[in-house]
């Protein structure tokens, strides 16, 4: 009480607004958030300035008033105001909700048609993939897309699934398909465990049954891998608290990235794809390009606040340096043994860069998943694993 830091008009009321600061300043970041300002200076100033306005104003027209109107009142009286307020603002709530689903056409004019487009490139997913795309268990429900004629078997994990509809466009004739054998955060190096909050992936038990269900078919049929395979070496690439952490281990979790885990990881890689490759030809695909940020909410927001599109991209110096340890385990993989290899990088970059976008539409649903207009870009790359069988 004797600081003059604390003991000042100033002060006192900066303490006394407090919780009224914190109820506004959330509003403001999300609103700074939306519009890609939240790195900008100027705004975070504004932003803070912002809360503490906005709490002042509340605090003395709102807050205060309604508990000295309140505190004059019988506890019944309170609790019958208390009811009518909370009621008006439910049926608020569902009167909008209600509202915006009935006209929901006319609510979305409220945007610019484009707007919309790149919005919901975020929900372009595979049209099966809640029956098809597993997270837990031991087995797949072994879906097949496009014809009933099994011509290509597709073994990975969630980045499998996102180009499943890219495999299943290249077949050569309607009548041919092709397997589904995808599992949620589980790439094909087998003996290989998942480290999962959860504990519901039993990724290594699942690969030792996808093992057993692809030897069923003919050795005629080729496989394709496709796995986002870095993040379980290295870490993920844009969330801080999960960067330069390994996701995966053989036998005990280590949260540091050793040369010897590596080692190891490469080798699973390398006789895993060996393995498969004893029964039958086998493409193995370079990792997809990650996105530092969400591709669909990042340009549908900058074009919200009227803002040109912001090209997200990640150059290719980025991109070789997050995978090398993936391609020199992949290419080893193709001297020992023959695989052959998807290279996606012509048709997802260029101009030195890998692109988040294509004609100003995302091909992305998120930051690193191909998007169903995504993946149709790489049906010339797995057309190649058809035109290697038709020849055979």
């Amino acid at each position: 009480q004797r600081s003059w830091l604390t003991a000042n008009p100033f002060a006192r009321q900066l303490g006394a607004s407090s919780y009224s600061i914190y109820l506004w300043h959330w509003p403001l970041v999300v609103l700074l958030t939306y519009a890609g300002e939240q790195a900008n200076s100027q705004w975070m100033a504004l932003g803070v300035l912002g809360s503490v306005l906005f709490g002042e104003l509340s605090l003395r027209y709102v807050e205060n008033p309604a508990r000295k109107g309140l505190s004059r009142s019988g506890l019944w009286v309170q609790s019958g105001q208390l009811a009518v307020v909370t009621s008006a603002i439910g049926l608020a709530a569902v009167l909008v909700f209600l509202g915006v689903k009935l006209s929901h056409p006319v609510v979305s004019q409220r945007l610019d048609a484009r707007v919309n487009v790149i919005a919901d490139e975020s929900l372009n997913v595979k049209p099966r993939r809640d029956d098809c795309f597993v997270g837990s268990g031991v087995t797949s429900p072994a879906c097949v897309y496009g014809g009933t004629e099994v011509k290509a078997i597709l073994l990975g994990d969630s980045h499998a699934d996102a180009v499943s509809g890219g495999l299943a466009a290249s077949v050569l004739k309607k009548t041919d398909g092709i397997l589904d054998l995808t599992y949620a955060s589980c790439p094909t190096i087998f003996g290989l465990n998942i480290v999962d909050d959860n504990n519901k992936t039993q990724c290594k038990e699942f690969n030792g049954w996808a093992k057993e269900k692809i030897s069923e078919y003919s050795e005629d049929i080729p496989l394709v891998i496709v796995n986002r395979t870095s993040v379980y070496a290295l870490g993920q690439h844009n969330i801080k608290e999960k960067m330069n952490i390994p996701l995966s281990y053989f036998n005990s979790y280590n949260i540091e990235i050793t040369d010897g885990f590596l080692n190891e990881y490469s080798a699973g890689l390398i006789e895993s794809a060996c393995e498969l490759a004893k029964q039958r030809p086998v493409y193995i695909t370079r990792p997809i390009p990650e996105m530092m940020v969400d591709v669909p909410k990042a340009m549908a927001r900058a074009m919200m606040f009227g803002k040109p599109d912001p090209q997200i991209s990640i150059s290719l110096e980025e991109y070789h340096a997050r995978h090398k340890v993936v391609w020199a385990a992949q290419d080893a993989a193709v001297a020992r043994c023959g695989v052959k290899i998807l290279d996606p990088l012509p048709y997802l970059c260029h101009d030195g860069r890998c692109w988040g976008s294509k004609d100003g539409r995302p091909i992305y649903y998120d930051d690193d998943h191909l998007s169903e207009y995504g993946n149709k870009l790489l049906v010339p790359m797995f057309k190649q694993v058809f035109a290697a069988s038709a020849s055979h």
